[in-house]
């Protein structure tokens, strides 16, 4: 209440994202290739999960899930009760997740750096849907709804289906 430090986490190498809270704990993802879990109340460190050294990407949570992305062009999306990764997906030439990913209860929507929207199922890794934007995303999608607003490099803001990845429309900023 006073705005007083109440705890802190040391890493061995910089933090470029956001941290993600869930469940009374926080998630942090860091260039030491850690993915850790930290008890929001008493800042207690209650796992260390290794996914890749270049992590620049805010963990997203839905569905009793953790997902994030690296730079290496992993997706990892990581069980938080037992600590493991339900699944692992790979980018074509392992392009980087500069973007964070969006997730709902059943989805996980996640920019690459080439262009290429992915909706993935939250349950297995599997891909339903692919949209190629003309250039490179590194922005962080939005759902809303039944939509996902992305914007790429090109200038372009997109409206997709959430269902199925057609461009609803597009405005160029």
């Amino acid at each position: 209440s006073d705005g007083s430090l109440v705890w802190d986490i040391q890493t061995s190498d910089p933090v470029h994202c956001s941290p993600c809270v869930f469940d009374g704990e926080v998630a942090i993802a860091g260039c030491d290739g850690l993915l850790r879990t930290v008890d929001l109340k008493s800042g207690e460190e209650s796992a260390k999960i290794q996914l890749s050294p270049r992590v620049m990407a805010t963990p997203a949570f839905a569905g009793n899930r953790i997902v994030v992305g690296t730079l290496d062009g992993m997706l990892f999306c990581i069980n938080p009760a037992d600590r493991t990764a339900a699944w692992e997906f790979t980018t074509e030439n392992n392009v980087p997740f500069n973007g964070s990913a969006a997730v709902t209860d059943e989805s996980v929507v996640v920019p690459d750096a080439e262009g290429k929207v992915r909706c993935l199922k939250l349950s297995d890794g599997a891909v339903k849907w692919t949209f190629e934007a003309k250039q490179g995303v590194d922005s962080s999608p939005t759902i809303v709804g039944n939509r996902v607003f992305v914007g790429s490099n090109e200038g372009e803001l997109y409206c997709l289906n959430l269902a199925d990845g057609k461009k609803l429309w597009s405005f160029s900023t």
